[in-house]
């Protein structure tokens, strides 16, 4: 690969790494509501 093909692979990887962290991030916070809105079980006190 020319320098641009490696630029562009870097680039890539990271926009990957970048999306997947964001999409887990946001599922957790919304499962995090999800249990403090609607509770499954008896609240732990």
């Amino acid at each position: 690969m020319d320098d641009g093909g490696v630029l562009v692979a870097i680039v890539v990887g990271l926009a990957i790494q970048y999306f997947i962290i964001k999409l887990a991030v946001t599922d957790a916070i919304l499962a995090a509501d999800r249990k403090r809105n609607r509770p499954l079980g008896p609240p732990k006190a």
